[in-house]
């Protein structure tokens, strides 16, 4: 039976591509022997990635790489926070296979990482992660996520996604500040004037810390979304590694009474929380790099199934003057 704990990798690829290519063949879309999800797509003309410069409320100017999606008002955004030391440049691999599948992917530096070390009219001052502390990695939950969202506020009021139904991936520090972000949206109460956050509906969280460097995941996890159905949730660790297994175990474990098994064991889409284990000691993006594509195939499934075929309503979110 198929369950949160995942069985033999290649059984569930298999086992998912088999059911995706029957549901398409009970609706008449034709498929073509052995064809993945991305290949049966229709083709359509990707827009190039687009660097942009978003500027912080503290003045940093965060450089990011923005994909855009192929759905318009239905497109489901995808943002990726890197780890430790990284930077945007980890994750090309995996924004092009969910742009491919129409999903819309911002993949910021995060403060201190990759570009995004300079802040505007300060002399040159700058920002470096060998050099930050817990503030600074507060300020990205504060600051750098905020001037995300900003952005995304503008696509989806243009009508190019709908931010209502926001997934983020998070590897190893990046899962930390997904989650703590994911708790700050869903705090925000919605004001007379519409809707200000309870936007992330999906987290894929890679190899994830339960603290780091002072920031802790568990208060976090104690916000009533994450502690309701609301939230879909699946997590990737090379089980090998004792404490990265210890964390993600631990991380399920705290989440799993509020993520009931689905009645039909091979209804993947109704499978709101996934423990993933791989038999590797990598962890965070070198875990995805050691796979084939199908993994980040995987990664779209479940945002396909947690999100963008829950169709979670679109609506404007500045006012229109």
């Amino acid at each position: 039976m198929l369950c949160r704990r995942l069985i033999d990798r290649e059984l569930l690829f298999s086992l998912v591509r088999l059911l995706l290519v029957v549901a398409m063949v009970s609706t008449g879309i034709a498929v073509a022997q052995d064809a993945t999800p991305a290949q049966v797509a229709p083709e359509v003309e990707l827009s190039a990635p687009e660097l942009i410069t978003l500027t912080t409320k503290d003045g940093l100017q965060l450089k990011a790489t923005y994909y855009g999606g192929t759905k318009s008002k239905q497109t489901v955004p995808v943002v990726v926070l890197h780890d430790f030391k990284s930077s945007r440049n980890a994750f090309v691999e995996l924004a092009k296979i969910l742009q491919a599948r129409g999903f819309s992917v911002l993949v910021p530096d995060l403060r201190g990482h990759g570009t995004s070390k300079q802040f505007v009219d300060v002399g040159g001052q700058g920002i470096d992660a060998n050099r930050m502390r817990r503030d600074d990695f507060g300020d990205i939950i504060n600051f750098d996520m905020e001037a995300v969202r900003k952005y995304l506020v503008g696509k989806n009021d243009e009508g190019e996604l709908n931010l209502n139904s926001l997934c983020l991936v998070g590897s190893e520090m990046g899962a930390v500040m997904a989650v703590n972000w994911t708790a700050k949206d869903w705090a925000a109460e919605p004001l007379a004037t519409g809707k200000q956050g309870q936007d992330v509906k999906a987290l894929v969280l890679i190899s994830p810390d339960w603290s780091f460097k002072g920031v802790p995941i568990g208060q976090a996890l104690g916000q009533p979304s994450f502690r309701s159905n609301a939230i879909s949730l699946l997590i990737m660790v090379g089980q090998e590694n004792a404490k990265s297994k210890k964390n993600a175990d631990r991380l399920f474990k705290t989440l799993r009474r509020w993520h009931p098994e689905p009645q039909d064991p091979e209804a993947f889409g109704e499978v709101s929380l996934w423990l993933y284990p791989m038999e590797t000691s990598l962890q965070g993006v070198k875990l995805l790099d050691a796979y084939d594509a199908d993994l980040m195939e995987f990664i779209a499934d479940f945002f396909q199934w947690r999100s963008a075929d829950l169709q979670y309503e679109w609506t404007r979110r500045r006012t229109v003057k």
